[in-house]
């Protein structure tokens, strides 16, 4: 049933891999005003943008295998825009910079590792988004190999889509989106998400001028690997919580926080296991240049 479960989704989502689906709230929309704040990305050809990370994860599988496991994780993350076309489409390559993470095994045998090194930080991934975050193509450095990111399959997304370009304070928004997210693993897991916006509000805060939204999102996630070594597939149920920090200036994200669960089910060489994944991080800033001196920043040490 599983197996049904998961190619039908996959089927799904690779049909749709270059659509994004966006619904309205019902009723009738609510007029601009004074407080209305707008967001979008800017990513101009040149900027490189480097992003520290810090993930919390807590790993706990059924029962009958009887594991569970905590992560703390650092990761340092470089965001480049390669180009952008005429019709405003902008080509990034994201990179795992370095890592450093700290492994508790909270069953029998109980154990502690630690790792400051990761297949993953080798591996170049290339997005092109529009201004509100929709991804039109992706692709990887080499897709024959397989890997999986320190954060998962399913880990939150440094650039997510938020779709709507303005808003008044407290204003909402609904859309539904299928995202390839090729950063993650290789092959693609496929998200089918929904993300409920809220406009929060614009503030000052450590020198710089911001706007906020956050999110909440349900999804249903979908991953295969399949060959005549390894035969794996994994299905999963998301609902996460964030808040995106927005430089006004800039138009980056300066901070987001993200917390999810993700409960999944994994079948590998015949063999099910189901159990849940809580994973808290926070991405923050640490610099931005550009070939235009005005947008170069860099976060106070």
């Amino acid at each position: 049933m599983m197996r049904i479960v998961a190619l039908t989704l996959m089927l799904f989502c690779v049909a749709t891999a270059h659509a994004q689906f966006r619904i309205a709230p019902g009723g009738t929309p609510r007029p601009l005003g004074k407080d209305t704040i707008c967001f979008r990305y800017d990513f101009r050809a040149g900027d490189t943008l480097v992003y520290d990370m810090q993930g919390f994860d807590s790993i706990a599988v059924d029962k009958s295998i009887g594991e569970s496991f905590r992560k703390q994780r650092v990761e340092r993350i470089r965001l480049v825009c390669d180009s952008v076309s005429r019709d405003g489409m902008m080509y990034l390559t994201r990179q795992l910079l370095a890592m450093r993470e700290e492994n508790y095994r909270l069953s029998p045998p109980y154990d502690t590792t630690r790792r400051a090194a990761h297949p993953w930080t080798s591996r170049i991934h290339r997005f092109a988004i529009d201004t509100l975050g929709h991804r039109r193509w992706v692709s990887m450095h080499d897709e024959r190999l397989g890997g999986v990111s320190p954060g998962g399959l399913f880990h939150p997304q440094l650039v997510p889509i938020i779709d709507s370009s303005c808003g008044r304070q407290n204003q909402t928004w609904l859309s539904i989106d299928t995202v390839m997210l090729v950063e993650n693993a290789s092959p693609s897991p496929v998200l089918v998400q929904q993300n409920y916006w809220r406009v929060v509000n614009q503030f000052d805060t450590l020198g710089r001028s911001v706007k906020r939204l956050q999110y909440t999102q349900s999804g249903i996630g979908a991953y295969e690997v399949a060959g005549s070594d390894v035969d794996s597939r994994v299905t999963s149920v998301l609902a996460s919580f964030g808040v995106c920090t927005f430089d006004r200036t800039l138009n980056v994200i300066l901070h987001q926080y993200v917390t999810s669960e993700i409960k999944f089910t994994a079948i590998t060489a015949g063999r099910e296991a189901t159990g849940k994944h809580y994973v808290t991080v926070q991405y923050s800033l640490r610099s931005l240049r550009g070939r235009d001196p005005q947008r170069r920043w860099e976060a106070r040490k």
